[in-house]
C-alpha cells in the first residue's frame, strides 16, 4: 500500500537552513522539505542541508530545474540557461543530478517550456 508523506517547500522560508529550523518543519507534522539548487549550491551549503535534515530525520527532495538555478562551482556566478537547445537542457540535468548524488532520495522534475 502506497504511503503518502507531506513535505514542505522551503520556497519563501527566510530562516536559514539549520537543525532547528528542520526540527521546526518536523514537530509541524511534515515528513520531509523541498529545495531547489542554490539550497546546496556549494559543497558546505550541502553539507548543513544534509546534516540537518538528518538530525531532524527529514527527507529532502531537490529540485532540479535545467533552466539555470545554480553557481558554476568554478566561476562562481549563478548560471541561467535560457535556451531551446534540448541538449544544453540535457547536460545541464546531468550536472545537477551529479550533485545530488549520495544524498538523493527523491526527485521532482518540473519540465517548462515557453514556446
Amino acid at each position: 500500500m502506497p504511503e503518502v508523506k507531506v513535505v514542505k517547500t522551503l520556497w519563501g522560508v527566510d530562516e536559514n537552513i539549520s537543525a532547528s529550523l528542520f526540527e521546526a518543519i518536523l514537530a509541524e507534522g511534515y515528513a520531509g522539505v523541498e529545495v531547489i539548487a542554490l539550497a546546496y549550491s556549494s559543497r558546505s551549503a550541502e553539507e548543513v542541508l544534509v546534516e540537518a535534515a538528518n538530525s531532524a530525520g527529514l527527507s529532502v527532495i531537490f529540485q532540479i530545474h535545467t533552466s539555470g538555478g545554480y553557481i558554476d562551482e568554478e566561476t562562481g556566478e549563478y548560471v541561467y540557461i535560457d535556451s531551446y537547445d534540448v541538449q544544453q537542457h540535457v547536460d545541464d540535468l546531468e550536472i545537477q543530478i551529479k550533485r545530488c548524488e549520495g544524498n538523493l532520495l527523491h526527485w521532482t522534475i518540473l519540465y517548462y517550456t515557453e514556446s
